[in-house]
């Protein structure tokens, strides 16, 4: 929630001229656009949970950690330090958890399989 509410009540992420800081916002952009690629990918699944929490190109659980590269980024481009703290901690739970979450999933799958 802080994320949300710092993105949208600071006017530092307003477009700008083009600088070497702008890449920043680009990055972020990109990573959103890889977060909901993610999302497509699973929507095309056969949309069971454990492939809610399939890596892509080795990151693990990218629908935590995109969202979260994309605010810091996004911080980073505002120079908006409580974005970024908002992030840090946005990412250590919301991480965290779907790590945990994942975890569960493959110990319940192996159990169906009787492994």
């Amino acid at each position: 929630m802080g994320c949300t509410i710092s993105a949208l009540m600071f006017s530092d992420f307003n477009f700008a001229p083009f600088t070497p800081w702008t890449l920043w916002l680009i990055l972020a952009f990109a990573v959103m656009a890889l977060y909901e690629f993610c999302w497509v990918r699973y929507f095309r699944s056969r949309m069971r949970e454990i492939n809610m929490y399939r890596s892509f190109c080795g990151i693990p659980v990218p629908l935590a950690v995109f969202p979260t590269a994309a605010f810091l980024l996004l911080g980073l481009y505002g120079k908006v330090v409580w974005l970024v703290l908002f992030a840090a901690v946005f990412g250590v739970g919301h991480i965290g958890l779907q790590l945990q979450h994942r975890e569960k999933c493959r110990e319940e799958a192996r159990r169906r399989l009787g492994k």
